[in-house]
């Protein structure tokens, strides 16, 4: 047998070392992993549709509509005498205002509003400004001075 010569031995050593190295690239290239596509799972949307709500109240209304109808107040007794109140308990929300020693009651009806109220007192001047932020309210009032009448006629 014959011993290899050194020339021979040094191409044998560079041909290990370029086949370790191609091995060692084919290895982390992405060509030598194979993916293989899952099922595929059709893309679903969600629609989220908000629920219309009483601004006043934050339940829910039956259609935008209804919550752009003007809110009615009436202006309620609070003296013992004039109880039971016909439907104060309907009001979406009920303001209470020191008038002369008493106080009266300013009920808002958006969400429900009953046929029959009461018992209904005097309209003030100063009911001008408390419903001023409910847009264009109806009010209800058993009337007044001429004064406040023409002020509450002309807001």
């Amino acid at each position: 047998m014959s011993t290899p010569n050194r020339q021979g031995v040094r191409l044998l050593a560079v041909v290990a070392i370029l086949a370790v190295g191609v091995l060692a690239a084919a290895s982390c290239s992405s060509q030598s992993v194979t993916v293989r596509p899952g099922p595929t799972v059709p893309e679903t949307t969600t629609t989220t549709i908000e629920p219309v709500l009483w601004p006043l109240l934050g339940t829910e209304a039956p259609s935008l509509a209804a919550t752009r109808t003007s809110a009615v107040v009436a202006k309620i007794d609070n003296e013992s005498k004039a109880r039971p109140h016909a439907d104060l308990a309907r009001a979406d929300m009920v303001y209470e205002v020191w008038v002369e020693g008493i106080t009266r009651f300013a009920a808002v009806y958006h969400s429900d509003i009953p046929e029959r109220v009461g018992p209904v007192r005097s309209g003030r001047s100063t009911d001008v400004d408390l419903v001023a932020n409910l847009g264009r309210p109806v009010l209800v009032w058993s009337g007044g001075n001429p004064n406040v009448n023409n002020e509450l006629a002309n807001a």
